[in-house]
């Protein structure tokens, strides 16, 4: 029974619309070597690349259908990159090849396992050749060569700068135990002391300064009484080693007297010293000539009682070393130790 014509084009109508629809229901696989010629060591790209409708679901990628054995070996699998194309998916994968061994090999086929609709399915990756050839060697000439020279590398600063350091070092070290040497070959430092200058050299320029500072023009005569009693103690203490700067003008007039002081001088200086004494602490104010007149007993006392070259150490005043002020050739033979 024939179907009518009516029939036959409904039906075709249909397959017509849901061809499409059945074609990209279909899972595609594709697999690819970037190079299908290398050398031995080097590395090639597997390039696989599937898609599939939404509704079918991955369930396994079978890359150990690679032989990883001796003839080839897996170097790295990348991660899978998805891409969504409407109701298509479209994914890929890489993986980095290598092979140690010669020869012609097939990567693949490699099973791709889906599900659809609760049914699992398993799809192929086409096998791909690969051909590994041995590297190339250049066969040597048999000749002989001639020998070459030696090559020379060029001089740098850099080439010297160890041996100058080590020579910089060992030269410090020298002199550092020239200088060690010499400190130790030194003498001690010897401290020389220089004798002190004579008590009589001091006064004396000390008279001269006080003769010379206008105190008496300025009838200052405080001052100068006080400048002068003080040059002159200061003589008695380093001359002769009394306390002179310490006592009272009645007690260093005794001890001048225990010390063999000639009389004369003795009544002189006492005359002296108690008018000074009342200058400098009750005010009185003898004649101008009194204070020139002391200042020349200081003088002619210093000058007749220094101490000669020959004298050492602090001398006592015998009672001949001071004469009559009218006898001074006495006084050469005036000190006794």
């Amino acid at each position: 029974m024939r179907m009518p014509a009516g029939y036959r084009f409904l039906v075709l109508l249909l397959l017509a619309i849901a061809a499409p629809q059945l074609l990209g229901a279909q899972v595609k696989l594709n697999a690819r070597l970037d190079s299908m010629d290398i050398l031995i060591g080097d590395q090639v790209t597997l390039v696989l690349d599937f898609s599939h409708p939404a509704t079918h679901h991955v369930v396994s990628l079978g890359l150990e259908a690679i032989p990883r054995d001796s003839s080839l070996e897996v170097v790295r699998i990348g991660r899978i990159d998805t891409l969504f194309n409407g109701n298509e998916i479209v994914m890929r994968q890489q993986v980095i090849l290598t092979a140690f061994q010669q020869g012609d090999f097939q990567v693949g086929p490699i099973p791709l396992i889906y599900e659809s609709s609760g049914r699992q399915d398993t799809a192929y990756f086409p096998a791909q050749p690969l051909r590994v050839r041995l590297i190339p060697v250049t066969a040597d000439s048999t000749d002989i060569q001639p020998i070459k020279d030696i090559w020379r590398e060029p001089v740098k600063f850099s080439d010297f700068l160890p041996w100058m350091i080590g020579i910089g070092a060992l030269l410090a070290l020298g002199l550092l135990f020239f200088w060690w040497w010499r400190q130790r070959q030194r003498p001690a430092a010897v401290d020389v002391q220089l004798p002190p200058r004579p008590a009589h050299e001091i006064a004396l320029e000390k008279l001269a300064a006080l003769e010379n500072g206008g105190y008496l023009e300025r009838r200052q005569f405080k001052t100068f009484q006080s400048e002068l009693t003080f040059i002159f103690r200061e003589y008695l203490e380093g001359r002769f080693g009394l306390a002179a700067l310490e006592l009272p003008s009645a007690q260093l007039l005794r001890e001048m007297q225990r010390s063999a002081t000639a009389p004369d001088w003795i009544e002189r200086l006492r005359s002296w010293l108690t008018m000074a004494d009342l200058v400098k602490f009750a005010k009185a104010e003898p004649p101008v000539s009194f204070h020139q007149e002391s200042l020349h007993y200081v003088r002619e006392f210093i000058t007749e009682t220094q101490a000669h070259p020959e004298s050492t150490g602090a001398e006592q005043i015998d009672d001949t070393s001071i004469g009559d002020e009218n006898t001074p050739s006495q006084t050469d033979d005036a000190i006794t130790e």
